[in-house]
């Protein structure tokens, strides 16, 4: 019975390490802007999408994608449920729909999972504001 209970306490803290990230990995909430020549992408109202998430690299597959939150100016933010993501280097992707999810992607795929060629640091690189224009910096 007591081999149960500690196996049970075990679970318990590795649980919490796993899926909460309570093991004291450091997280950042990420802020920033996409632009495209230094200006706002215009989004379509009502059925246009800026599509940004982040890849972690430098680590095992699979990797679950953080999605941004994008407002219609360009910036955004990625919480990942409040409390941020992980520190490390990430491929940062980039959508841009007029009619989503139908339409092609006005970028043309450039900065895509398997194309974009946009890495950042977090947190070191603090509030990142990104041009498609300019993609590495």
């Amino acid at each position: 019975m007591i081999h149960v209970k500690a196996f049970a306490v075990v679970a318990t803290v590795l649980g919490c390490f796993v899926l909460t990230g309570c093991g004291g990995v450091p997280k950042s909430v990420v802020t920033g802007r996409i632009t495209n020549k230094g200006e706002p992408i215009p989004v379509k109202p009502m059925v246009g999408k800026l599509k940004v998430w982040f890849i972690l690299q430098d680590v095992p597959p699979p990797v679950d994608p953080k999605y941004a939150n994008v407002k219609d100016d360009g910036s955004f933010d990625v919480t990942d449920s409040g409390n941020g993501i992980v520190a490390g280097k990430y491929k940062i992707c980039i959508q841009w729909y007029d009619n989503f999810p139908q339409g092609p992607d006005k970028l043309k795929e450039r900065f895509s999972e398997k194309n974009s060629k946009i890495f950042r640091k977090i947190p070191d690189d603090g509030v990142l504001n990104i041009d498609v224009s300019r993609p590495e910096g």
